[in-house]
């Protein structure tokens, strides 16, 4: 094997190694962009129309803290905390050109479950969809704003989806 042979295969084995150490950095604290959304009418389990607004967002997270388990709900997860829900989603009207945070019977909030990464390197980064019920919304334009809490109650920043005119 000649000198430039070795070289080059010398060469080659490191940058596959080294490939394959190169790990992701990413704060602790969550970000979020709001990727895209859908609406869809559709039919419920009984037959019912309705209509979904599903909504997705691409997240990072450094040390992967992201999601709870089910069993997740002693303090400061428990039933009346806002940390029972993870994933924030808060419904705006608009009239004319001013938005109004519209309130619920039942919150729009999520639970996101754990997607921490088994093993040595805890850096996410991925896609969160959520599906929303939003036929009793009487409005003819709505946004939502979103943000994303991990376990250690680090708040991601928060985002809006563009108008939706429904």
């Amino acid at each position: 094997m000649n000198i430039i042979t070795k070289i080059s295969l010398i060469t080659s084995i490191f940058l596959f190694v080294s490939s394959c150490l190169n790990i992701e950095s990413y704060p602790i604290e969550p970000a979020i962009v709001f990727s895209k959304y859908t609406l869809t009418d559709t039919t419920d389990a009984l037959g019912n129309n309705i209509k979904l607004f599903e909504l997705t967002i691409e997240f990072t997270d450094g040390d992967g803290d992201i999601g709870l388990k089910e069993s997740d709900t002693i303090a400061p997860f428990n039933p009346t905390s806002i940390y029972y829900y993870n994933l924030w989603v808060t419904p705006f009207k608009k009239e004319n050109t001013i938005y109004t945070e519209m309130q619920t019977a039942i919150p729009f909030h999520a639970r996101i479950p754990n997607l921490t990464p088994t093993g040595q390197n805890k850096s996410l980064n991925g896609e969160i969809s959520y599906e929303v019920n939003i036929t009793d919304i009487i409005t003819d334009t709505l946004k939502f704003k979103i943000q994303l809490i991990d376990r250690a109650l680090h708040e991601s920043n928060v985002v809006d989806s563009p108008d939706i005119a429904i």
